[in-house]
């Protein structure tokens, strides 16, 4: 894709989609095969889950929890 092709051959670079699903994503595939470091969405969900948890309940996150949850 024409996005990739920026990232390509630049150290550092990295692919990141906010996506969470558990499907195949063929951004993320594609950006791996080229030796890209990927990141999906699910850290995201996770920190944004946490941050709203601490907000409404006052408490610190159970984060251990949320991750087992996402995977």
């Amino acid at each position: 894709t024409d996005k990739l092709a920026l990232a390509i051959g630049n150290p550092g670079a990295v692919a990141y989609d906010v996506v969470y699903s558990s499907r195949k994503n063929a951004f993320l595939e594609e950006a791996a095969l080229h030796g890209l470091r990927t990141f999906d969405g699910k850290g995201l969900l996770v920190m944004q889950g946490a941050l709203s948890f601490e907000f409404w309940l006052g408490m610190s996150p159970p984060h251990d929890a949320m991750w087992e949850a996402v995977r």
